[in-house]
């Protein structure tokens, strides 16, 4: 899904032409519009200046930066399909969340995707999400079947 430029303009107001640069200015406009998109589902956005430095009026003018922020192309999370699954789910891990093994290599596992999260590896999301997904169904089924035992 295409985010159009001038639902980010509004964002970057802290940046604005004519005055003193600053990276703490920049860098939370940054940050505004990687929670903007991150709010739209879009998980592993990076909003990288593009700076470059000219002289308006030849050598001897005050010289004056140009700066563009370019949003990286990030692949979009489908949050809503995660917080259905999670709610289909939510019966069955309540149910062994008394048993603190599974409760523990839950925990870790899920903390290990946060973290991959975070750090943008999308590589090793997937990995730790694959690796997670046969035990956690497998323990799903079992718990369901232990019912009708």
């Amino acid at each position: 899904k295409d985010v159009p430029a001038a639902e980010l303009v509004p964002l970057v107001t802290a940046v604005q032409e004519g005055a003193w640069y600053s990276r703490k200015k920049l860098d939370d406009a940054s940050l505004a519009i990687i929670d903007h998109l991150g709010d739209q589902g879009y998980a592993f956005v990076d909003v990288e200046p593009e700076e470059q430095i000219r002289r308006p009026d030849g050598e001897a003018a005050d010289p004056v930066m140009d700066i563009r922020l370019v949003v990286q192309d990030a692949p979009n999370v489908y949050i809503e399909a995660i917080e259905i699954f999670a709610q289909k789910s939510h019966a069955y891990r309540s149910i062994f969340t008394s048993e603190l093994e599974a409760l523990q290599w839950a925990a870790d596992e899920h903390r290990a995707m946060v973290e991959a999260c975070r750090a943008g590896d999308r590589e090793r999301l997937v990995t730790l999400c694959r690796d997670h997904l046969t035990p956690a169904k497998n323990r799903y089924i079992a718990t369901w079947q232990s019912r009708f035992d």
